[in-house]
């Protein structure tokens, strides 16, 4: 008798444990299912729009305007990514591919880019007035790049962008 309620007592604190368990995995699997959905949704409310790449053909400066035409405001700048696919030297040869890390200055070092500005208009430089710092829906960022030496003219180069939340543009220019 006392060996058989030992076991039943052994059975049912397995149980109990097992039971336990699942509803943790199952807790757990609901919040991993609710942040996913977030992502894409975030990614889903979220467009950019390539308005102008203007690289200056007297420095080696080139700032790209993109136009937030999504419905998500956009911060966090320095968690975002440029890259630069560029040309060393004419007739597209030596490609080269760098990550361009973000600083506060308002002028980059060769390899580095800053935020330029936030507009509401960029075209006419109308500086934002909701919410600095902050891309906000319909507003515009200028962001400013460097590489040293300049870009040969006459090459065909790209500058990625991408976001914190998963987002990219690819921003074509030719110098």
């Amino acid at each position: 008798v006392r060996i058989a309620a030992c076991v039943r007592a052994v059975i049912l604190g397995a149980t109990v444990m097992l039971a336990n368990a699942t509803l943790s995995s199952a807790g757990n699997l609901a919040t991993g299912w609710d942040r996913m959905m977030d992502r894409k949704e975030g990614i889903a409310r979220t467009e950019l729009t390539l308005i102008s790449v203007d690289p200056n053909t007297t420095s080696t400066d080139i700032d790209v305007s993109i136009r937030n035409s999504g419905q998500t405001s956009l911060g966090n700048f320095d968690k975002w990514d440029v890259l630069i696919r560029y040309y060393a030297t004419s007739n597209d040869a030596d490609l080269n591919l760098q990550w361009v890390s973000y600083v506060t200055t308002s002028t980059p070092a060769t390899l580095q880019w800053t935020v330029e500005g936030i507009y509401s208009n960029a075209a006419t430089r109308v500086k934002e007035t909701y919410e600095p710092s902050l891309l906000n829906p319909g507003e515009a960022i200028i962001l400013r790049s460097n590489v040293t030496p300049a870009i040969p003219g006459s090459t065909n180069n790209s500058i990625s962008i991408g976001t914190p939340n998963g987002v990219s543009i690819p921003a074509p220019f030719t110098r």
